[in-house]
């Protein structure tokens, strides 16, 4: 895992893999966006996007009743959605 320089902001989080959601920590930093899973604390399974990567952040509904969701989009299209815990 590569480790942030500095945490900014960190909160509990699941990622949506197209059929379940992933539990873990989605951690924003000087220069990176962080998902660890819960599953896989001690392993180096993370999902790290640099944010000069990211061409949009938005919000979006999660069961068209709550906005907690967290779609990050990169310059090459790809995307991955996130379901933030309300803090």
């Amino acid at each position: 895992m590569i480790l942030a320089k500095t945490s900014t902001l960190q909160s509990p989080a699941a990622l949506y893999n197209g059929k379940q959601q992933l539990p873990g920590t989605l951690v924003l930093t000087e220069e990176h966006l962080l998902f660890t899973f819960d599953d896989y604390r001690h392993s180096h399974l993370n999902l790290q996007i640099p944010l000069a990567d990211i061409e949009q952040a938005e919000e979006f509904l999660i069961y068209n009743l709550t906005r907690n969701g967290l779609k990050i989009t990169s310059g090459d299209g790809h995307f991955d959605l996130f379901e933030l815990e309300d803090i």
